[in-house]
């Protein structure tokens, strides 16, 4: 799985007369999204005229500069031509000018790629065709006649979403196969020559190295049993040799063992200068999996060479190694030294030089996003103005990084100046956490912004201010995105604008594109629209509504909750019945009205029923958090009566429980689900072990010790440690410590060092990591990197780096 998704923007163009299509390739992008992105890594973006909503359509220009960063362009017609863009006449419609300006950019810069798709018109139009099938019809025998650009027929939708889904795919893996050519191909280049700053290894051998080999070669000859050759001794002759590399060998590096050979025993070694630079470049080459002690060695290096982070990254003979020198730089927050004959400027330029490899730009990008300043910004402007897939994202996010040290509204002036679909979450949050700081008149520029998330945001925040006007919400509510809607929809309600339970529905459901995937669509949105709605309902509507609801229990709920005093009774008998009685009365009052026989037909289903009405109950008695209903909430989910869990119950678990319900809690976190039993029931990943591990610690407090043994080795157990005060984690004891530090989990292993360090002293961790070493069993280098970490580097350095990693260890 990839951790880093590349935007690929592919620009979809067409007159008018094909929404349901465009409607239609955006479903199949999302669900290759969805589906796909994570593990391959890569993220399509669907670029066109209405990526907001159709009815406040863009100006050509902007449309034009959205179309120059695009790779794929997607162009569809039928019947119908298009209007000017303008009243200059140079086109005779916008989709003219859209694909003029792509042909024109393919054979000057090489890119975008095309692709045509004519849907089949019928014969009887062909016969008698207006002015604008004319000029589709002249445009498709010009296309034919020319032989240049790949296109496509179809006849209906079925066969359109077929040969769109084949032709985003094969794009995608088109780019995949070059990025593993380009990259096999620069693997095998020499060494980028070093013109900055002290060479650590031009001369591979120092006299120490060379009187080591010697002593060596000697000993070899006169090897005996009491004297034997030691596996150090090998460790460092390999990294001699590695040093000693020429184009033709097989590596220029030492493995991840015989580098930690080497740590293990620096203090009975001493290193030349050029083997201590070989140390940094194997650690800085294995950097991403952290197994390679670095930070001892480029202590070491940089009492003589200041700048090796920096000019590892400009001149490192390999991809990795810059890239693992950048990534270190971020840690650190390494600043960019400038001399004499080199500006900043000069500096970061050469990381996005042409040729320089996109997963370094990527790294030096992100570097700048957490280290760069306002004189960055015209560098990481243009790279991301090269729209390169593999990078523009991060650009996009370093931007707005760099603006938001500056200001919340320079930032957010960023965000809707260059318009991105995708937005990293953790950044929006950062964005609009201070909503009230922010004018109205700013957040209205972002009103019809590209990505759904940032829509969403400022549709609430402009609700809650109540300064979205009318004609904004009316537009809104055409909005591509159900989220949108959705906002828009409860706030014209509060207004007084009422829909069908028909129309709400094909308002908010998220529609599942024929064919694409299998399951029903998610009426989430739909249901809480419906619960919102009974909410404002008097009892005795709402009682009328009740009588018939068999398998939707709704409307029983909201009446529960309006009026608790009188029916929570009701509630907590229908949770100990879990809901039999009360199910099979209803199937039997509904069958004497109806003359209909439900029994039968309803056995396969009446258990996944009864949980359901069960989870649902058990909710309205969370949010009441009454201590007295703590023994039957106990027995609820113990004794499987509902199937999945709610955050609500490990907030009521938390506040009422003890210390026997931390066992349940553990459990809960694999039931968490967010597609039935309750409309608060929420799709977690990382939060729900956020909540979990929050609730275990707040029950668990005063025997943190205990609560360890009970724990999964997994992420809820680094989440949970993640959460101990300084003084919480020195109670654990070394033994302790030293136990979660062999974890056979990598999350669990790296937490507990990181957690070592900005607990320890340097002293304490040296004894910590000496014992590690010493005693035996299997050891991970993982945890040996960062407790070198924290050792080798200056105390405020090493405590804001894993200050920052811990939190988002947390998040």
């Amino acid at each position: 799985m990839s951790d880093t998704r590349k935007i690929v923007k592919v620009f979809l163009a067409s007159p008018g007369d094909l929404r349901d299509e465009r409607a239609s390739a955006k479903l199949i992008v999302d669900e290759f999204n969805s589906e796909w992105a994570d593990n391959l890594g890569y993220h399509v973006e669907l670029v066109g005229w209405e990526d907001t909503v159709s009815v406040f359509a863009r100006p050509q220009a902007t449309i034009n500069q959205e179309l120059a960063r695009c790779e794929l362009f997607v162009g569809m017609m039928w019947k119908k031509w298009g209007t000017p863009p303008d009243l200059t006449g140079t086109y005779t419609s916008g989709f003219e000018e859209e694909y003029s300006i792509s042909v024109n950019s393919k054979e000057t810069t090489g890119r975008p790629e095309i692709s045509l798709f004519f849907k089949a018109v019928a014969s009887d139009q062909l016969s008698d065709p207006g002015e604008e099938l004319k000029r589709v019809i002249s445009f498709r025998e010009k296309i034919i006649a020319e032989k240049k650009v790949y296109f496509e027929t179809f006849e209906g939708m079925r066969e359109f979403e077929r040969k769109f889904r084949r032709r985003i795919t094969k794009y995608i893996q088109t780019l995949q196969r070059d990025e593993e050519r380009n990259s096999s191909a620069n693997s095998k280049k020499e060494a980028i020559p070093r013109d900055r700053g002290q060479d650590l290894t031009v001369e591979p051998l120092s006299n120490l190295g060379a009187n080591f080999i010697k002593s060596l070669a000697s000993k070899l000859e006169n090897e005996t049993s009491e004297d034997p050759i030691t596996t150090t001794e090998v460790a460092r002759f390999r990294l001699l040799s590695a040093l000693a590399w020429r184009p033709g060998n097989d590596e220029d590096f030492i493995g991840a063992h015989d580098a930690n050979i080497i740590f293990t025993n620096r203090d009975d070694i001493t290193l030349g200068p050029q083997e201590i630079g070989g140390m940094v470049e194997a650690g800085l080459r294995f950097f991403s999996s952290g197994n390679v002690p670095l930070w001892h060695w480029y202590t070491l290096a940089t009492e003589k060479d200041v700048e090796v982070l920096m000019r590892e990254s400009l001149f490192g003979n390999s991809t990795p190694k810059r890239v693992g020198a950048l990534s270190a730089m971020t840690l650190i927050s390494e600043p960019i030294i400038e001399s004499d004959d080199s500006s900043r400027a000069d500096l970061v330029n050469l990381w996005f030089e042409s040729e320089v490899p996109a997963d370094i730009k990527v790294a030096a990008l992100r570097y700048l996003g957490r280290c760069g300043t306002p004189a960055d910004i015209p560098i990481i402007k243009a790279e991301f103005e090269r729209a390169n897939y593999q990078t523009a994202s991060t650009a996009y996010e370093a931007l707005i990084r760099i603006r938001l040290r500056e200001s919340r509204r320079a930032a957010i002036e960023t965000l809707f100046e260059l318009q991105s679909e995708t937005v990293n979450e953790d950044l929006l949050g950062s964005l609009f956490e201070k909503e009230s700081s922010l004018p109205t008149e700013l957040l209205i520029k972002g009103a019809f912004h590209r990505s759904p998330k940032v829509r969403t945001i400022i549709a609430r925040i402009l609700i809650k201010r109540g300064a979205l006007a009318p004609e904004m919400a009316d537009t809104l509510l055409a909005d591509i995105s159900v989220d949108v809607r959705y906002e828009i929809m409860l706030h014209l309600g509060d207004k007084g604008r009422a829909w069908s339970d028909d129309e709400a529905k094909k308002l908010l459901v998220k529609a599942q594109n024929s064919g694409l995937s299998p399951g029903n669509p998610d009426e989430s949105l739909f249901q809480a629209y419906k619960l919102k709605k009974f909410r404002a309902m008097p009892e005795k509507a709402l009682e009328k509504i009740s009588t018939d609801q068999i398998f939707d229990r709704t409307v029983q709920f909201v009446i529960a909750e309006k009026n608790f005093a009188k029916h929570g009774d009701e509630i907590r008998t229908l949770i100990r019945d879990r809901f039999k009685n009360d199910f099979s009365e209803r199937v039997a009052e509904f069958g004497k009205k109806y003359s209909t026989n439900l029994e039968d037909m309803l056995k396969g289903v009446e258990a996944h029923l009864t949980k359901k009405f069960t989870r649902g109950a058990l909710d309205i008695l969370a949010r009441k958090g009454d201590a007295n209903d703590l023994e039957l909430y106990r027995e609820t989910l113990g004794n499987d009566a509902v199937d999945t869990c709610s955050v609500l119950d490990v907030e009521f678990l938390k506040k009422f429980g003890g210390w026997e319900d931390i066992p349940t809690i553990i459990k809960l976190v694999e039931r968490f689900d967010g597609g039935s039993a309750s409309l608060l029931m929420i799709g977690l990943s990382n939060e729900k072990y956020r909540i979990t591990a929050q609730a275990i610690y707040h029950i668990g407090r005063k025997r943190l010790a205990d609560v360890i043994p009970l724990l999964p080795h997994n992420r809820l157990m680094s989440v949970f440690l993640s959460l101990f005060s300084a003084q919480d984690y020195k109670a654990l004891g070394d033994n302790m410590i030293l136990e979660l530090l062999r974890s056979t989990n990598d999350d669990v292993r790296k937490t507990t060092a990181i957690k070592a360090v900005s607990t320890f002293s340097k002293k304490k961790m040296r004894k910590l990591l000496t014992t590690y070493i010493n005693s035996g069993g299997f050891r991970y280098y993982n945890v040996i990197h960062w407790l070198d970490f924290g050792i080798s580097l200056p105390r405020e350095r090493s405590l804001e780096a894993s200050a920052r990693m811990l939190t988002e260890l947390k998040a």
